[in-house]
């Protein structure tokens, strides 16, 4: 009898907490979403720059948004440029490379690839943790949360003196296997937007840990707000290894873009795609249709998928910077690689992507 009486009694005490962690998960929940939709249109420069152990820009594109349509252009120092495009759950891109004597760069490759994919280190949704990089490629705080392997644990904390609710969850990388301990604090006073990020991988020490946090926020009209600088650090035995910083300039929010800025450009007639949704390549003309049949995608070797260790929840590397998506180097020293080369610098990105 007295063990029953104290297993209701443990059951009645322990009943309100779990109530009240659901109550806080939906309270943010709904709160970021409603966030999110309150941006329907974003125009800013990104610019990612190297902070640790060495300073240096290391990416800077022009991002346009409009609803869940996107397109972002980045010019490369060497006169080489890239555009991505999202547009109905697929992602367009291609690269172009200056080549001498030419009056127009020449195109050396194009792509077909899945939303899952990630848009590249100039994404401000992604850099200003809008949605988070994960074992599904950036997912909503929605689809984060019904992703995580373990149930989100949430209670209230304070960040530099603001009130904050702190979500606690767990992912498993397919890839690897790898546990992934995430947690958010998300501002009550900043339509619960993430101010602060932590992830670690307990199962492996070596592989790390790293801290995200935004450091400025913009309030462009009265109850929008959104955060237009992120650091990101990674530490190695408790020492900070890397570190980066992504930061937007001329932001416009819910103002009109214009329709050429969210259009992708017509890419030369005869151009041949690596379309990675269908497992096929081909010439396609200016607007992307097949020119003839298409053939079986050829496959570049990449290198053997590691534990996510110098990339959690996209901290840099202590080797170079990346994006939440995986800030990954396009090209060195302004000089574009070749296509077969351009290939596998993209796949290894992807595969840094798939395991931030």
């Amino acid at each position: 009898m007295l063990l029953r009486l104290a297993a209701g009694l443990c059951l009645a005490l322990a009943a309100p907490a779990a109530v009240i962690a659901d109550d806080l998960v939906r309270e943010v929940r709904d709160g970021h979403r409603a966030a999110r939709e309150s941006i329907r249109t974003l125009s800013a420069v990104v610019t990612v720059e190297k902070v640790h152990p060495t300073r240096s820009v290391t990416h800077r594109g022009r991002y346009s948004r409009s609803g869940s349509t996107v397109r972002i252009h980045e010019d490369f120092a060497g006169g080489g440029t890239d555009d991505v495009f999202l547009k109905g759950g697929e992602i367009r891109e291609f690269n172009r490379g200056a080549q001498a004597g030419r009056t127009a760069p020449k195109v050396l490759s194009a792509f077909r690839r899945p939303q899952t994919a990630g848009l590249g280190p100039c994404d401000a949704w992604e850099n200003m943790l809008i949605e988070l990089t994960g074992p599904d490629g950036p997912l909503d705080l929605d689809r984060t949360l019904e992703t995580s392997t373990r149930p989100v644990r949430a209670d209230r904390d304070t960040v530099d003196g603001r009130a904050c609710v702190r979500l606690r969850l767990e992912r498993v990388y397919p890839s690897t296997g790898a546990r992934q301990e995430v947690t958010l604090w998300h501002d009550i006073g900043r339509n619960y937007l993430v101010c602060k990020l932590t992830s670690a991988y307990p199962d492996e020490p070596s592989a790390g840990t790293s801290t995200l946090r935004v450091m400025d926020y913009i309030e462009p009209s009265p109850g929008v707000v959104f955060p237009v600088q992120v650091r990101r650090e990674y530490f190695v035995d408790g020492k900070l290894a890397s570190a980066a910083v992504a930061t937007l300039s001329e932001v416009e929010i819910n103002k009109p873009i214009p329709a050429a800025a969210l259009a992708l450009p017509a890419i030369p007639s005869g151009t041949v795609v690596r379309d990675e949704i269908e497992g096929k390549e081909g010439p396609v003309d200016s607007d992307w249709r097949p020119l003839g049949p298409p053939k079986p995608l050829t496959q570049f070797p990449t290198p053997a998928q590691q534990a996510p260790a110098a990339v959690a929840e996209g901290a840099p590397s202590t080797s170079e910077p990346v994006s939440s998506a995986g800030w990954v180097l396009y090209a060195s020293a302004g000089v574009l690689v070749a296509a077969v080369g351009v290939v596998v610098v993209r796949r290894v990105r992807a595969a840094r992507q798939t395991d931030a």
